[in-house]
């Protein structure tokens, strides 16, 4: 059963069930580079929306999971040099300190690796931006087979790049302590499924 907002059983805030409510986990940081986070629709049905979780973390955020045309058209009024995609592309750089520069608005597309691509398509994100990769970090977040080596999930890449960036040391830690959460969840339901 995915998320409803008028079912009981579930939290409004981390949205699972509440007899798996992850809120403990939640810590919020003052961020001063803007997270804009584009979510594929169909994210939002499944239980494990890490991308949503993000923004349980961070006070500077805007998040879309439906108007995405309205979300791109207010990102569209800054200047490009001012943003940067998270995101491996073929254009793409490693994300530190230096190759970001002077930049404070961070874009981040949340989806399975096909549907992420077709945004990328209907955005034009490739135009005029400048995409960042993370090399070296293996994702905390293994339920499922990644696309590609090195993929990781939408919460894992935005820790690390405000680990990074900000010297958030500490949600990167809160973030690792959650998602070890939701594993250990994941495998006990499937123990119990083969009984």
């Amino acid at each position: 059963m995915s998320f409803s907002k008028t079912n009981p059983r579930f939290c409004p805030k981390c949205r699972l069930a509440k007899i798996h409510c992850v809120c403990e986990y939640f810590e919020l940081f003052d961020n001063d580079n803007h997270l804009w986070l584009f979510q594929d629709p169909r994210e939002k049905k499944k239980k494990n929306n890490t991308g949503y979780w993000a923004t349980q973390f961070l006070s500077n955020y805007s998040y879309e999971d439906e108007n995405l045309d309205g979300l791109f058209s207010k990102l569209n009024k800054i200047n490009p040099e001012k943003v940067g995609i998270l995101l491996p592309h073929n254009n793409s750089i490693e994300l530190n300190e230096k190759n970001w520069g002077n930049r404070s608005e961070l874009v981040v597309l949340d989806g399975t690796w096909s549907h992420v691509q077709k945004l990328l398509k209907i955005y034009d994100f490739d135009e005029n931006h400048q995409f960042y990769h993370i090399s070296g970090l293996k994702s905390s977040f293994e339920i499922r087979k990644p696309p590609f080596e090195g993929a990781i999930s939408t919460l894992n890449a935005i820790s690390h790049f405000y680990k990074t960036i900000e010297n958030f040391e500490e949600l990167e830690i809160k973030v690792q302590s959650l998602l070890q959460n939701r594993i250990k969840i994941w495998k006990n339901a499937k123990v119990k499924k083969k009984d």
